[in-house]
């Protein structure tokens, strides 16, 4: 996924082209909408969570596969920090997460990669990668 880079418009130099602002690679701040596959395993792997998420400006809703954004899904929680590459995900109102991920973006897989820790306590190895849509 390439970040920040313009594309030249026909016939104008690239200085002549409107700025546009960074953005973080893999945020979904980039796209609107942008759904997010997520795995979360403990160290055993016995215990095992996968599923879609929505990401919406700050906003996390849980995937349905509806291509509207969150008119049929339900919003499950909020990105309360987000650095360059950080970002901190506290899910409220998902049915199997509740709790808080802390991930940082690896730039070579494309992966947000981290750990969610339960509010009963148990902390897991969890993963984000671009989804389809």
């Amino acid at each position: 996924m390439l970040c920040g880079v313009g594309l030249l418009l026909s016939g104008q130099p690239a200085s002549a082209q409107p700025k546009r602002p960074l953005q973080r690679p893999g945020l979904g701040n980039e796209v609107e909408g942008a759904v997010w596959e997520y795995d979360a395993t403990v160290q055993s792997k016995k215990d095992h969570l996968s599923g879609k998420i929505r990401i919406n400006g700050r906003a996390v809703y849980q995937h349905t596969g509806s291509r509207t954004i969150a008119e049929k899904e339900e919003r499950v929680g909020d990105i309360t920090a987000s650095t360059k590459d950080t970002m901190q995900i506290v899910f409220n109102d998902h049915p199997e997460l509740d709790g808080r991920a802390v991930l940082e973006f690896d730039r070579k897989s494309g992966y947000w990669r981290g750990y969610f820790d339960e509010k009963g306590g148990k902390r897991w190895k969890f993963e984000m990668r671009r989804g389809d849509d």
